[in-house]
């Protein structure tokens, strides 16, 4: 069992976990110029259902230039989740600079906060979201804090959903 995962790429590229990560503390993934992507099956920590993506503690991901995708699950035991997509020079790839939940996708910080923030990009959530672990969701035990910076659009298709904290969805530049 790993104690920390950090998948780092410093140029151009890309990340994708696609398989069993099992990390007890925390996963922290970041680009300098690429896409990160979370597909089915990745971080585990072994005492949990070992169809979800697991950390022990938090989840921090930043792509720079590039977009994030959760097309499987994405748990966080005992700390916060933190996704950050930025399109820095707000290129014209619609792609770059979002963060795209697939419908199936789940995202949970089981005792924390969720924070997706966007610059130049769109925060889209396809499927349903809620704190109902058998759907699509996206859940925290405290705040959750959507938020485009400079100019993107926020679209919920579902329900939004924070146990003990508040709901935010903040946009400077673009439609909610």
């Amino acid at each position: 069992m790993l104690h920390d995962v950090i998948a780092s790429v410093g140029g151009k590229g890309n990340i994708t976990f696609g398989g069993d990560v099992d990390a007890v503390k925390r996963i922290e993934a970041q680009t300098s110029s690429g896409d990160i992507r979370f597909d089915e099956s990745y971080l585990l920590n072994g005492s949990i259902d070992k169809e979800k993506h697991i950390a022990g503690g938090s989840v921090d991901v930043l792509a720079n230039n590039g977009s994030i995708t959760v097309d499987g699950n994405v748990v966080a035991t005992t700390g916060s989740i933190t996704f950050k997509a930025v399109d820095e020079n707000a290129s014209p790839d619609p792609a770059k600079g979002n963060i795209t939940f697939k419908e199936g996708g789940t995202l949970m910080a089981l005792s924390s906060a969720v924070d997706l923030q966007t610059v130049n990009g769109d925060i889209t959530i396809e499927g349903k979201v809620s704190g109902d672990a058998d759907v699509a969701s996206v859940v925290a035990e405290g705040d959750v804090k959507i938020q485009t910076k400079s100019s993107g659009s926020i679209d919920v298709n579902g329900k939004l959903e924070s146990r003990y904290g508040d709901i935010n969805l903040l946009t400077q530049n673009g439609n909610i």
